[in-house]
C-alpha cells in the first residue's frame, strides 16, 4: 500500500484499482456451471473408490475463487466490456461482505440482488485436512450481477474456476482478511502484496 499511496500522489494519476485473488474457497450451498471437476464427481460415483481418500471431489466440486477488487467498475473485465452489470450496483471501496455473481450463476442456485452466500475456508481448504475445521466463514450479500458478453467454449475439460460465468467477484476488505486468516491457520506469514494493481492517467 505505501507504494501504491506513493504513485497514486503522482501529478495526473486519476485513479487505481486494486486485484487480490483469494484461491480455494468452499461454497457449500452454490452450484456452479458444470467443468471437469463435475465430470470427475460423477465418474467417482459409478466408480468408487478410483481416487485417494484425501481427493474430495464432493468438496473440490464446491471450490471458487474470490476475485477481490476495491472498485469492480475499474476491473478489466468491465473496462473491456467482458462483463457487463445488468442489475444492481458495482463493489466500491467502502463496501465489505459484498459480491457480484453472473446472470447465469443467480439463475442455477435461484438468487437475486439482497440475496447471501457463505463462504467459507475449512481446513480442507489449507493442506487438505480437515473439513470440519472452520478457519474462516464470512456471509456475502449479492449487491450486482452482472452478464458475459463474450462467448466462451466451455467443455467437460474446463475447471469450474476458469469459466467466466462462475467469477464471484469481492470487496477488497473481505478478500484480505479472510487470507489473513487462512496464512495464520497455515503459519504463514500475511502476503500484503496485490495481484494486480492498475493505475490510470
Amino acid at each position: 500500500d505505501e507504494i501504491v499511496d506513493e504513485i497514486s500522489e503522482l501529478d495526473n494519476i486519476t485513479d487505481v484499482s486494486k486485484e487480490k485473488i483469494l484461491y480455494r474457497s468452499y461454497f457449500e450451498d452454490l452450484n456452479f456451471i458444470p467443468g471437469i471437476l463435475t465430470s470427475e464427481l460423477e465418474y467417482e460415483r459409478e466408480n468408487p473408490g478410483e481416487y485417494e481418500e484425501w481427493f474430495n471431489l464432493e468438496i473440490l466440486v464446491k471450490e471458487n475463487k474470490l476475485w477481490g477488487y476495491n472498485e469492480s467498475e475499474l476491473s478489466s473485465n468491465f473496462r473491456t466490456n467482458t462483463f457487463e452489470l445488468v442489475e444492481g450496483k458495482h463493489i466500491t471501496e467502502a463496501d465489505e461482505g459484498k459480491i457480484l455473481i453472473s446472470d447465469t450463476l443467480a439463475e442455477l442456485n435461484r438468487l437475486k440482488i439482497g440475496d447471501c452466500i457463505n463462504a467459507k475456508i475449512t481446513g480442507y481448504q489449507v493442506g487438505f485436512g480437515e473439513a470440519e475445521q472452520i478457519i474462516a466463514s464470512k456471509e456475502l450479500e449479492i449487491v450486482g450481477i452482472y452478464h458475459v458478453n463474450t462467448v466462451q467454449r466451455i467443455s467437460e475439460f474446463t475447471a469450474e474456476t476458469d469459466i467466466a460465468g462462475n467469477y464471484i467477484i469481492c470487496d477488497l476488505k473481505t478478500v484480505q482478511e479472510m487470507e489473513r486468516l487462512r496464512n495464520e491457520a497455515s503459519n504463514m506469514s500475511d502476503d500484503l502484496r496485490y495481484d494486480e494493481v492498475v493505475f490510470f492517467v
